[in-house]
């Protein structure tokens, strides 16, 4: 019953997705990793939220270059000029080239609702009797850039996507265009995933698009060589409220 009650409090509270992955099987897929029961002692189950992009916004990282001219400084110190190398220009950032604005402000949008999601539903657990730990979304290290607790593995262990050759975690509504956060608590719930059918298509649209060569065959990530500039995102076919 708390299961149920739950999920249609996150629906209420604006949350796009939700599914509920096991400690224990957690743990056993991902040993290596960071474990739920540093955060809950006694830790049962690993709920995940998320929020999509609208896609039209994650396909302005495919339209960069007819962008830039309205993103550009005209002042700068070489204008307008076609064929320009990276630099000052707002498009052409410490993110590289196609890291728009649009893409980062509406991330900016999804943190601060996944955080007030997240934090409204640990405070309802915690009336009903459960111990929680609410994450807030993206907390890493800024040095060495890694959280204490990783969403994605808990995404897929909940069902909510499997792993695409874009290293992102694949919705079969949504595609890759997602932001996670998870709730740690010691209530057991009945898991929801991992989904028993890969969602990808392996078509390599996103391994071809990759100007860095970033994404490999193996669906590994080289995160020294991106510079996120979501074009893998982008050309990603999967995901039904996509055109």
């Amino acid at each position: 019953m708390i299961k149920k009650e739950l999920r249609e409090y996150a629906l209420s509270l604006g949350a796009d997705l939700f599914g509920i992955a096991s400690v224990e099987a957690f743990g056993t897929e991902f040993s290596g990793r960071a474990q739920p029961e540093l955060f809950v002692k006694g830790a049962r189950s690993i709920i995940v939220i998320g929020l999509p992009y609208q896609p039209l916004t994650l396909a302005t990282a495919l339209r960069s270059e007819e962008l830039l001219p309205f993103y550009d400084d005209p002042e700068g110190p070489e204008g307008l000029k076609p064929g320009r190398k990276q630099g000052h220009s707002m498009f052409l950032g410490h993110s590289g080239p196609g890291a728009t604005w649009f893409l980062h402000d509406e991330k900016m949008v999804l943190y601060m609702e996944l955080n007030r999601i997240a934090y409204r539903m640990s405070m309802w657990l915690n009336r009903a009797g459960a111990e929680s730990f609410a994450f807030t979304v993206n907390v890493k290290d800024p040095k060495t850039k890694l959280a204490p607790f990783e969403h994605r593995p808990a995404a897929y262990m909940a069902g909510v996507g499997t792993l695409g050759d874009n290293c992102c975690i694949l919705s079969p509504v949504y595609g890759p265009g997602i932001q996670f956060t998870s709730i740690i608590t010691d209530a057991e719930m009945e898991p929801d995933g991992p989904l028993a059918e890969d969602v990808c298509l392996h078509c390599k649209k996103c391994v071809k698009i990759c100007r860095v060569n970033a994404l490999k065959d193996n669906r590994t990530h080289d995160g020294k060589a991106c510079y996120c500039c979501y074009r893998c995102l982008a050309v990603c076919p999967v995901g039904t409220n996509r055109k």
